[in-house]
């Protein structure tokens, strides 16, 4: 991780906190699983690739997310969730 501002180990400026996490959906289960994640984004390319970890898999199925934003472009979609507490 970097140590940027908003990042951990990084300076506070401003207002702007968050704090961004990379990793595969391992990872981002592992994080969704402590509640560590307020909002996700998603970058979704349709490539079946046969095999691989599943993302939300083993989350709690309580688990809530409020769609903030959806974005189609040419082969790709964007798209980012809230956590909804």
């Amino acid at each position: 991780m970097g140590t940027g501002a908003g990042e951990p180990g990084g300076p506070r400026q401003g207002r702007d906190h968050r704090r961004r996490c990379g990793g595969g959906a391992e990872a981002i289960n592992q994080y969704l699983a402590a509640e560590l994640v307020e909002e996700i984004e998603l970058q979704v390319v349709p490539i079946l690739l046969g095999g691989g970890a599943r993302l939300f898999a083993d989350v709690d199925p309580g688990l809530r997310l409020e769609q903030r934003r959806a974005v189609d472009a040419p082969g790709v979609a964007h798209l980012r969730y809230r956590v909804v507490k």
